[in-house]
């Protein structure tokens, strides 16, 4: 049996749930930085925003990550309008690997930059 990340939900990517896409790591060891990526009722377009963020993941402990920011790029590559079921192939990776993304904030549209350590129990904000 698989081990689950708390940090992404899986499942099939073409399937929807709630407004929330589910991704398929499609590697044993591929986890996220504690985001949950959606659609929020308020959008009128089709970027992948924060819907939540997991207690005490490394995505909350930046402080700087706010529900309703939009995410821009992932390790410099742009995924802003990617179709939401395509961010788990840049979002997920390694246990303890660096990760850059930059969002801009739903508030006040700034960009900004931000490098965490993905996986599941490590906590580190870089």
């Amino acid at each position: 049996v698989q081990p689950r990340s708390p940090h992404f939900h899986y499942g099939a990517l073409q399937q929807p749930q709630s407004e929330s896409w589910r991704f398929n790591a499609g590697v044993e060891d591929a986890v996220g930085v504690g985001a949950y990526f959606g659609r929020l009722d308020w959008q009128t377009d089709s970027v992948a925003r924060v819907k939540s963020l997991v207690a005490g993941g490394p995505a909350e402990q930046t402080g700087m990550i706010t529900i309703g920011d939009a995410l821009c790029s992932v390790d410099d590559v742009d995924v802003y309008g990617q179709p939401l079921c395509e961010l788990g192939k840049h979002v997920l990776g390694p246990s303890g690997s660096v990760v850059k993304l930059t969002f801009e904030k739903c508030t006040t549209g700034e960009r900004y930059v931000t490098n965490l350590v993905r996986g599941k129990g490590v906590l580190t904000v870089m």
